[in-house]
């Protein structure tokens, strides 16, 4: 323990070291993970304006194109255009270099994030060379619900609007606590503008950044601070503020526009589920984020929501819900009955800064997507626990207990078990074929898991049989169409005479009107079919509707080469 807070005590960087350390000890073997079938390519090397680099005509794109893959983030995809342009500079292979990147922001970020606290300790007057605000940047930083966002290349957006925000709240606060408002401090005041903007440029998610620079700035304001003085409303700041929301307001247009425009598909309604549906799925994946914080087991890739009023495994989660607003409630009373209103705002502080960030992914504000929660959601509200324990100072008596006592070597052990899990959770990532294994393994009956398995199966080992048996599955349990041209192309590539009859069955269809498969995977397959039986003409027209197919993201080449010998066959 000396020698703990040794390193912590002699300089003020060393637990900036300890903590870089302690991430890159966790998370370095991401660097050797592939890719996962989840959006990664359709970010990345599958994404046309990002595929070919940094250039001004894909910058653009990024901008102007508010339908790809259903969000909105051009400084995302403009990193994703330096990776790529680094990787054929340098040779190292593509996906080590963005995971590579991933980590090293999220240690950047916990930097961050430890920077900002002992700032805003120190603004406040409390002391930021305490222990346990260590140990609490350590149990963020280290916790196995942060392994999704750092271990998945697709979660870059999560760590760079995060990075921006952390960022921008150190300038916020660099201003507010300026002594004299200089051409230095209206510098900070610009930066942090700057910083919103970026952030909103990164996901949508950072919409919120105002609202945390407003809960910043009164909580300074419930203080006077070592130098007596509470920051006001100047004529700047409020001028800043009105920027800020101006800029966050149109975030949320383009982010629900992307949202309900997704390139490829059909139009859907903002809130496509009823308000009380809503309202329970919000709770639920309040109650899931609660429970997870403490006890994080069955994490996986994709949780799934389903339909009707109460969510996959919803009761548990409101009854954890209920149980944490409660112990809240009682906490925020004993509060306000010992009359300590620096306890009062710091609590209120951090139930700001959780639950604000969170909000828009609990479906309230629209019903997006299929997820009833994600590790990644909490990303940035899980720093509410450092915040609390750094500016609480009902915990003063207790901080001072533990630093001294068998306390602190518990909370050691505790973080080092969490560092374990997390290590032992980012093996899950390894490729899309264990991230959707384990997802099968928490949720045995999870459809669209259940594709990506028998996508590996197929592609990856070959394993026809048992790829084929999960295609079914999940065609059974929740049909779709690209399931159904997935299951023809893993029949056709078996090749066995039933085989051909049932891919014929489901692309009847299609042979009628090429145009219904936009991907090319069922006219391949029926391609192939023809090909087997002779049929020659019918191939070579099914090959090449397959290779003009506007959706189509995997290789033309093996289509093209079977094309090609249809095509000697004739002459």
């Amino acid at each position: 323990m000396k020698l703990i807070d040794g390193l912590w005590q002699m300089t003020r960087f060393r637990p900036y070291a300890l903590i870089v350390l302690a991430v890159l000890a966790v998370f370095a073997r991401a660097v050797g993970f592939s890719y996962i079938g989840l959006d990664d390519a359709g970010y990345t090397f599958r994404n046309p304006f990002v595929a070919t680099g940094f250039s001004w005509a894909n910058v653009v794109e990024c901008f102007t194109n508010f339908r790809h893959g259903g969000i909105w983030m051009p400084f995302t995809y403009m990193s994703y255009m330096i990776d790529m342009d680094v990787s054929r500079i340098t040779g190292m292979q593509l996906s080590a270099w963005m995971h590579l990147v991933n980590v090293l922001l999220h240690a950047l970020n916990t930097v961050l994030l430890l920077f900002l606290v002992r700032r805003l300790a120190v603004a406040a007057g409390k002391n930021c060379d305490s222990l346990p605000v260590l140990i609490a940047a350590l149990f963020w930083a280290l916790h196995p619900m942060r392994v999704e966002p750092v271990a998945w290349i697709a979660c870059r957006k999560e760590l760079l609007w995060v990075f921006f925000t952390l960022g921008g709240l150190v300038f916020w606060l660099k201003y507010l606590t300026a002594s004299v408002r200089n051409a230095a401090a209206k510098s900070s005041l610009v930066l942090s503008f700057l910083s919103c903007v970026a952030a909103c440029l990164c996901k949508p998610t950072a919409m919120c950044f105002p609202i945390l620079a407003g809960a910043l700035h009164l909580l300074l304001r419930s203080g006077a601070g070592v130098d007596g003085r509470k920051p006001g409303f100047s004529a700047p700041s409020v001028a800043c503020y009105i920027a800020m929301f101006a800029v966050a307001g149109g975030t949320a247009i383009a982010a629900a526009y992307s949202q309900t425009h997704v390139a490829g598909q059909e139009a859907v309604a903002l809130f496509a589920a009823p308000f009380h549906h809503r309202v329970v799925h919000a709770l639920s994946a309040l109650g899931f984020y609660f429970r997870a914080a403490v006890w994080p087991v069955g994490l996986h890739v994709d949780f799934r929501i389903v339909e009707g009023l109460i969510p996959l495994d919803g009761v548990a989660n409101l009854i954890v819900f209920a149980v944490a607003a409660m112990i809240a409630v009682l906490a925020m009373v004993y509060v306000w009955r010992k009359h300590c209103p620096g306890a009062m705002a710091a609590c209120l502080f951090s139930v700001v800064w959780f639950m604000v960030p969170v909000a828009p992914t609990l479906g309230l504000f629209g019903s997006f997507g299929i997820e009833a929660h994600a590790d990644r959601f909490t990303y940035l509200p899980a720093m509410a626990i450092v915040f609390l324990v750094a500016l609480c100072p009902m915990l003063d008596g207790a901080v001072k207990r533990f630093s001294d006592g068998a306390l602190f070597k518990v909370a050691l052990v505790v973080v080092a078990a969490y560092g374990f899990f997390a290590f032992r959770q980012a093996g899950f990532w390894r490729d899309d074929y264990t991230a959707h294994l384990r997802a099968l393994d928490c949720d045995p009956g999870h459809p669209r898991a259940m594709v990506h398995v028998g996508d590996a199966l197929c592609a990856r080992v070959k394993d026809f049989d048992r790829g084929i048996a999960f295609y079914r599955k999940s065609l059974a349990l929740r049909p779709r169409e690209y399931v159904k041209y997935r299951l023809a192309y893993a029949l056709a590539s078996r090749g066995r005479w039933e085989d051909r009859q049932e891919v014929k069955r489901l692309g009847t269809e299609v042979v009628r009107n090429p145009s219904l498969d936009q991907r090319g995977m069922m006219l391949d397959a029926l391609g192939t079919v023809y090909m087997a039986e002779g049929d020659w003409e019918t191939a070579i027209r099914m090959f090449e509707a397959s290779i003009a197919a506007p959706g189509r993201f995997w290789p033309k080449g093996s289509t093209k080469r079977k094309l090609d010998e249809c095509i000697e066959r004739i002459r």
